[in-house]
């Protein structure tokens, strides 16, 4: 069996997972495990914002260093794409937003109406995943400073190896209020 795939500038062990088939009829595949088998860490993130204030539909907005301005009240949908390489059942997109105290660090963000793509497969063993919050602006938002501005920031958890995008290849969603 063989797989290749372009892992960029990630350097270190990389590996491919392996599927087989099942010996009953229609059942799905089963994990293939050897000792020289190889996984493929993920690479590239890229994001997109909605307005979802918006009167007719949802809006993308330009991602540039700052979005804005949005008011009070306005709802926004954040998204990213992530090539989570070989790690299709098991890599996480997570969430994290500014602190409203300047100089603190991020804190996770959870959205109960969070939306978790389902990986898709893009060849050679390589896996894309885009999931997706939502945010209401609010008052608190509107008061922060030009040094300490609303923003988040998505990247790749894989729980089995404790690996996560490393924070120099993360981009910030930074909004105006």
């Amino acid at each position: 069996m063989k797989c290749s795939a372009n892992i960029g500038s990630l350097n270190g062990t990389v590996q491919i997972r392996w599927l087989k088939s099942n010996i009953f009829a229609g059942s799905p595949l089963a994990p293939y495990y050897s000792p020289d088998t190889e996984l493929v860490l993920p690479t590239t993130i890229t994001r997109n914002v909605y307005n979802m204030s918006s009167l007719s539909s949802s809006l993308p907005i330009a991602l540039s260093d700052l979005i804005g301005p949005f008011y009070v009240g306005q709802t926004v949908m954040i998204e990213c794409s992530a090539n989570i390489g070989s790690y299709n059942g098991t890599a996480q997109i997570r969430w994290l937003k500014s602190n409203i105290v300047s100089g603190r660090p991020l804190a996770p963000y959870y959205s109960l109406d969070a939306v978790l793509g389902i990986p898709q497969s893009m060849g050679n063993c390589v896996y894309k995943q885009t999931d997706s919050v939502t945010y209401n602006m609010t008052a608190q938002d509107a008061t922060r400073m030009a040094d300490n501005r609303l923003y988040f920031q998505c990247y790749v958890y894989i729980p089995g190896i404790s690996w996560e995008t490393p924070v120099d290849q993360r981009w910030n969603f930074k909004f105006i209020v």
